[in-house]
């Protein structure tokens, strides 16, 4: 019967599926119980090795990309704060001033963690190179060397070399097929930042010998029956009438024994705790021993196990927690401190109590904003995310605080103003032009005394209140030089 084009398809895919799934069948998540019986080779517990040093690489890698990423968060919640005048914008203040102490925080923690990884991953991979080429010597195939050719009547005062060689690959030594999978079983580690390391022991490779010991052969020529013999003339392979030639037999020797790898807590007492004690000179070692190699993995291990907070995962629920982040809107509450129900009204004033709202308003949105800055002679209004860094975050700053200037002298200018014109309208003409803020103005029976400049102040005034700019509480007059300090922390 001949298969149709659509069933042959079906089937191949049914053989393929079958297949990786074959393939993987052996693979299983291995805690570690599990590592000493099921990784019991040296190039297995290399692997082992080699999976743990990747994954404290990627935490090492995520760790910066979070200190990053909440640095330019926390640049775009500054030009935010920057470029308003109300209570959103006192929140982005707020958040700015926590931003920049968790970044800096952050930055200064990053530098041990990356020494100790450094420090643990040249000592792992050091050891790495070594089991690799100790199981490739393991592996090594001698030549059986061709008898001496020692003559009937040869003198004995010259040694006879035996030539052999030896061939050793270590192209194919403990290949590692993936970096997060352990042997063809394509094992992983249910954790790879557990106390416990698994090692083939070093005392496997400080003292060897050839196993089994090379062998003297007795072997005659053609029509000959030599056998070992010893008597009053004779030693050695031959007989009266048998001549012989003594060989060498070491083509089964192998340098290394199989060795086997054992599970050990990677402390300094051998035991379950932080304690990874220290060891001298660790990164001169060559070939590292298990003291070092545990040691190494202890100090990465602690380093990398704490990661750092990701400003975006920032919830309301998590706010009254953060005392950095309450800072500025105590200060904007006359400082009283922020407990209880005032510290809910804060909370709900400034950031709202909708946690998908607040999501949405102070991260996911802010990276989509515009903002003004100074891009070489042209004022651009560009993303947020552009101006995070550089010239371009200093430009956007300076550009927005430039403007907030530019209306608090207005801002002010009016005050001044509005202040000034009652203390005029009060006094008569013959005291109306000693002020040096008051003029007379119109006739002397009809005139009065008003403010210098007092239309213009007026219209100043009036124009400001459209903006909010004036007034007891105005966010220009009273805040900005407030929320500025807190950016300059």
């Amino acid at each position: 019967m001949q298969l149709t084009e659509e069933r042959s398809r079906t089937l191949i895919l049914a053989l393929l599926l079958l297949t990786q799934s074959q393939w993987h069948a052996d693979g299983k998540e291995l805690g570690d119980d599990d590592l000493a019986t099921t990784l019991n080779t040296r190039c297995l517990a290399v692997e082992y090795l080699a999976l743990r040093d990747s994954v404290m690489s990627s935490k090492v890698l995520s760790a910066f990309a979070t200190a990053a990423k909440n640095t330019k968060l926390a640049a775009q919640w500054e030009i935010m704060a920057a470029g308003g005048n109300d209570q959103q914008a006192d929140a982005f203040a707020a958040l700015a001033v926590y931003g920049r102490a968790v970044t800096d925080r952050q930055l200064a923690q990053l530098h041990p963690l990356l020494k100790s990884f450094l420090e643990s991953s040249a000592t792992v991979n050091r050891r790495i190179g070594g089991e690799a080429l100790t199981a490739a010597i393991s592996k090594a195939t001698f030549t059986d060397p061709a008898p001496p050719g020692v003559g009937s009547y040869d003198t004995a005062a010259d040694p006879k070399l035996l030539a052999t060689t030896v061939t050793v690959s270590t192209g194919d030594a403990c290949p590692i097929q993936e970096l997060n999978k352990i042997g063809s079983g394509q094992h992983t580690l249910k954790n790879a930042l557990s106390r416990k390391v698994l090692l083939t022991p070093d005392s496997t490779i400080s003292s060897t010998a050839l196993t089994p010991a090379p062998t003297l052969t007795c072997t005659g020529t053609e029509g000959a029956t030599p056998r070992w013999d010893s008597n009053s003339n004779l030693r050695g392979c031959s007989g009266s009438n048998n001549a012989g030639q003594i060989g060498v037999k070491i083509s089964t020797s192998k340098l290394f024994s199989a060795a086997t790898p054992t599970l050990s807590f990677d402390s300094a007492e051998d035991a379950d705790n932080d304690n990874c004690g220290d060891v001298k000179n660790m990164l001169k070692q060559t070939m590292p021993t298990d003291a070092a190699v545990k040691h190494a993995i202890c100090k990465a291990r602690q380093a990398v196990t704490v990661q750092p907070e990701d400003l975006e995962q920032l919830t309301i629920l998590y706010l009254k927690s953060k005392p950095d982040l309450l800072t500025a809107p105590r200060k904007l509450n006359g400082g009283a401190k922020l407990e209880n129900d005032a510290l809910e009204t804060a909370i709900k004033t400034y950031f709202g109590s909708d946690a998908e709202q607040f999501k949405t308003t102070f991260v996911t949105e802010v990276k989509n904003k515009h903002s003004k800055y100074r891009k070489g002679e042209q004022l651009t209004n560009a993303p947020l995310s552009e101006q995070t860094s550089g010239t371009a975050y200093t430009s956007a700053l300076a550009h927005l605080r430039q403007e907030r200037n530019n209306l608090m002298k207005t801002a002010l200018k009016a005050s001044a103003t509005k202040n000034v014109i009652p203390e005029c309208a009060k006094k008569k003409k013959s005291d109306c032009d000693k002020g040096a803020s008051c003029e007379w103005k119109g006739s002397e029976e009809k005139g009065k005394c008003e403010a210098k400049g007092g239309e213009d102040g007026v219209k100043a005034e009036n124009g400001a209140k459209n903006t909010n700019t004036t007034g007891s509480n105005s966010f220009v007059i009273n805040k900005v030089p407030l929320l500025i300090a807190f950016l300059l922390l």
